[in-house]
Formats: C-alpha cells, sequence, structure tokens
C-alpha cells in the first residue's frame, strides 16, 4: 500500500511524468509566479533579518520563538475560519487585500528601523498582525492555485509554486545577510516594495466573472461543514497528522538558526544568510525534481519525512559550518518535497466548494501549530542548548513518521484501500 499512488487516476505513459514547466502553458498563473517569485524575496529578506534583529536586541532565544510562535498563533485559531471566508468570496481579490495589508506591515517596520525607534513589544505587534494576515492569505492562495491550472497541472502548479519560494529562499537570505551590514531597513523596505509585483500581477489576470454560491450558510456551520468532511476522508486525516508532526518538531529548527550562526557555529549574519540560502538551494532542486510527477505516493510521502528527520539529527550534531551548509541542503530538500506531497495529496481529496477550508485546516496544521513547536523549541534551547533541542525534535519526528509507516502497513487491506480511494 505504501507504494500506492495517494490519488489513482489512469495510468499511461503521457500520466506518469509531465514537463517541468507544464503550469506555465496557463497565462494566469505565469502572472502569479513571477509576481510572486519578486515578492517572496522580499519576504525571505525579512524573514532573515527580523530573528536577527530580535536575538541582537534581546540576547534571547526564548524571544525568538516568541516572535515566531506570534507570527503563526492565528493561523491556529483563525484558518478554518479563514478557509471558510474563501469559499465564499472571490479568491484573487481576497489575495490583494491581503498582500496589500502585509505590504504595510513591513513598511512600518522598516520605518521603525530607520527611525532608530524598535522595541521588541513593536516587532511583536507587528508578528501577530501578519499572523492575521496570513491566517487568510494561505488558505485562499493555495486554493487559488487549482483554478488558474486545473486538477490536470496540480501537483506541477504546486511544486513549482514551491520553486518560486525557495529561489527567494536562497536570495533573500544571502541579499539579507549583505544588507544588513548596511541597514537592517533596507530588508524590511525591499520587502514592502515587493509587494507590488504580485499585486500587479494578480490585477493583470484574466478570470471568468466570480460566481456565488446559492447556498449561504453562518460561517460558523460552514466551517463545521468542512471539518466534517475532512475528518471523513482517510487521505486528509494521515496527511493532516503528518503535517503537524512536521509542524511542531520538524520546522522549527529555522527559528533557532540565528543561535547556531551566533553561538555554536560563529558565523555571524554574512554565515546565517548561507544557511539560509543552502536550505533553499536543496529545496529548490526538489521543487523541479517534484515538478515532473503528476502524482504523489505513500512512499515518497514517509520517505521525505524519515529523511528530513535524520538529516535535523545530523544537523542538531555538527559543529563545522560548511558541514552544516551541506546538511542544510539536504534537509531542504526532504522539508519541501514533504509540503509539497502533502499539500498536493489534500488539493487531490477536496472538491471544489470544499478546497478553501481544507486548505484552512492545512495552514491550521503547517502554519498554526508552528507557535507550539517555535515557543518549545526556544524554550528548551534556552535551558539545553539550540543542538539538542534540534536532536530531540528530529527523534520526535522520526518516531512519529515510522509509526504511522508501520500503521499503514498493518491495515493496508482495510485503511489502505480507503486512502486509495
Amino acid at each position: 500500500m505504501a507504494d500506492d499512488p495517494i490519488d489513482p487516476a489512469p495510468s499511461g505513459p503521457g500520466l506518469s511524468r509531465r514537463h517541468t514547466f507544464s503550469a506555465f502553458r496557463h497565462r494566469n498563473y505565469r502572472l502569479f509566479f513571477f509576481g510572486q517569485l519578486v515578492s517572496v524575496i522580499g519576504t525571505a529578506m525579512q524573514g532573515t533579518a527580523l530573528p536577527w534583529l530580535v536575538y541582537t536586541t534581546t540576547q534571547s532565544a526564548l524571544w525568538l520563538g516568541i516572535v515566531a510562535a506570534l507570527t503563526q498563533l492565528p493561523s491556529l485559531f483563525l484558518s478554518v475560519f479563514g478557509g471558510a471566508l474563501v469559499d465564499r468570496l472571490p479568491k484573487r481579490e481576497l489575495i490583494v487585500c491581503t498582500q496589500s495589508a502585509a505590504m504595510c506591515l513591513a513598511f512600518t517596520l522598516a520605518a521603525l528601523v530607520h527611525w532608530q525607534v524598535v522595541r521588541v513589544w513593536h516587532i511583536a505587534a507587528i508578528a501577530l498582525a501578519s499572523g492575521l494576515v496570513l491566517a487568510i492569505d494561505i488558505p485562499a492562495r493555495q486554493s487559488f492555485v487549482v483554478e488558474m491550472v486545473g486538477r490536470e497541472d496540480l501537483m506541477n502548479a504546486i511544486a513549482l509554486n514551491s520553486s518560486c519560494f525557495n529561489m527567494g529562499r536562497i536570495l533573500g537570505p544571502v541579499s539579507a545577510g549583505f544588507l544588513i551590514l548596511i541597514g537592517m531597513d533596507w530588508c524590511f523596505f525591499l520587502n514592502g516594495l515587493s509587494f507590488v509585483a504580485v499585486i500587479g500581477g494578480l490585477l493583470l489576470m484574466h478570470l471568468p466573472p466570480w460566481q456565488p454560491s446559492r447556498s449561504r450558510p453562518p460561517i460558523l456551520a460552514h466551517t463545521i461543514e468542512g471539518i466534517r468532511y475532512a475528518r471523513s476522508q482517510p487521505r486528509i486525516v494521515i496527511a493532516l497528522t503528518m503535517m503537524a508532526t512536521v509542524a511542531v518538531f520538524g520546522l522549527p529548527y529555522q527559528t533557532l538558526t540565528a543561535v547556531f550562526a551566533h553561538d555554536v557555529l560563529r558565523v555571524g549574519a554574512k554565515g546565517m544568510g548561507l544557511m539560509g540560502g543552502a536550505v533553499g538551494v536543496g529545496a529548490l532542486a526538489s521543487t523541479l525534481i517534484l515538478a515532473r510527477r503528476q502524482r504523489p505516493t505513500w512512499t515518497l510521502f514517509l520517505g521525505v519525512m524519515l529523511a528530513m528527520a535524520g538529516g535535523l539529527y545530523c544537523y542538531g550534531l555538527s559543529k563545522a559550518f560548511r558541514l552544516s551548509l551541506a546538511i542544510l541542503v539536504g534537509v531542504g530538500a526532504c522539508s519541501v518535497a514533504f509540503t509539497i506531497t502533502c499539500n498536493t495529496t489534500l488539493q487531490l481529496a477536496s472538491p471544489d466548494a470544499m478546497r478553501g477550508r481544507v486548505m484552512g485546516l492545512y495552514a491550521m496544521s503547517f502554519v498554526g501549530l508552528g507557535p507550539i513547536g517555535s515557543f518549545l523549541s526556544g524554550a528548551l534551547a534556552n535551558w539545553q542548548g539550540a543542538p539538542r533541542a534540534v536532536c530531540l525534535n528530529a527523534a520526535i519526528c522520526a518516531t512519529v513518521g515510522t509509526g504511522v509507516a508501520l500503521w499503514l502497513k498493518a491495515h493496508r487491506a482495510g485503511i489502505g484501500a480507503a486512502v486509495a480511494r
């Protein structure tokens, strides 16, 4: 069962592999992709500079965890409602609003840093406001992809979308490492400016007129309906369980990058930028490989989760900068392969009317549960040190991944058939 496709379809030579850039034949997706590419470079610059600003201001790993948690916390409570909102409103207009709000927040942070009046509570407030925006933006952007490319090119588009983010993760952190030496405010200002590209691309799209649903139940009932649907689908339940585990115990290693760069590897802001770039290199390579697949399999899903856990354990043990960079390339490749597989699984398992709410649950698992991991990792690093925190989290991911694999194997005849449907 582990080798079965997650969303079986008629097989054949033309279905098993696709052209790496097949989603680019859709004009709207091309506008979306290249607009996002500019924006995510700016977002990655801010994502690199912000932890450095927090840590150099407070000298506290705990504050790193708190700020990261505040960015993600609203998704834990609001992304499911955000997904219901996405299913009720035109997605493009909704994304334009969320991106405009994010642009204003970036400019505000740039001004505070430029005038040297920034305090840690300012950073925390902006992080919380950004989290409120993300609670709506993530399910809106994720569920909008299928409207641009259709189900046939969905996995390709999701992989290319991830490659866009990971090109930003290569260029953004490296650029931020140098810009921090010139003036940290430039990282936040250029991020704000970069949102113009994605907003412009959205406004240039040619889309059919939006048709509101005839059924307009109260938003709470709409939300509960989506949760009940997700609970009834084994593929969705398994994918969300695995995503929640990685979000809490796997991905928080990124929160501690500043600690590794400053205290463990002693490579400073420039080295921290290269560490982020190494993750991006691996992630980009992984997305280009996965873009040629049409459908995910359980072997891929579980395999990349376990490989990521092994890489993180080695990263926690490493004391050599070059070795750490090499490990981070592998970790980046596995982490993005995992998220692409999860995202595609959930979207293929969701009808159009439910997709926003299912992706709201994805945002809750991927982003919303992150605060728990960020806070726990920050607190554990403050107590036992960052390397031990990363090693412990990696061990937990490996244990859960192994448990899921054994459970699926044991239930091959029963749950396996249900999942394959």
